[in-house]
């Protein structure tokens, strides 16, 4: 097994560390966000683009792994769509989700929440370099092959 195999338990093939963030991410994005602060969101056109965004690579990587625990090789232009398309997609979903988030610190009234949020907002420059740096990192490794 390499590293990849062992680094989530074999629950994923990403670092434990880039699955929970990610994961962590949406749910504040989705719960404490979309959910908590709907006046701001709803109608934002930034909504639709992060969804979009999030919609787009999450079909194109489970497909990926569906054609991959299915057993059968993954096609060339699958195995670029899922190692290429979130060049884009990861700022189209990144920005959209600041942007939702810092329209919420525009209508709390809570100093707690709006601290928190704050904080989170700040998180999202070394977290993004973090995520696009380690995506960069498995293209040019799987895209070489």
């Amino acid at each position: 097994m390499d590293q990849m195999d062992t680094d989530a338990s074999c629950i994923t093939r990403s670092p434990i560390f880039t699955t929970f963030t990610q994961i962590f991410a949406r749910s504040v994005q989705v719960w404490a966000i979309n959910y908590g602060f709907p006046e701001v969101t709803a109608s934002s056109a930034a909504y639709p683009a992060m969804l979009f965004a999030w919609s787009t690579a999450d079909v194109t990587r489970y497909l990926y792994f569906s054609v991959l625990l299915a057993g059968n090789p993954v096609p060339r232009a699958l195995k670029w769509l899922r190692y290429s398309l979130f060049l884009v997609l990861y700022p189209i979903g990144i920005g959209s989700e600041w942007w939702l988030m810092y329209r919420a610190t525009t209508v709390t009234t809570n100093l707690l929440i709006w601290g928190i949020l704050y904080f989170f907002l700040g998180l999202y420059a070394p977290g993004s370099v973090m995520m696009y740096s380690y995506m960069v990192r498995q293209r040019r490794k799987t895209l070489s092959k």
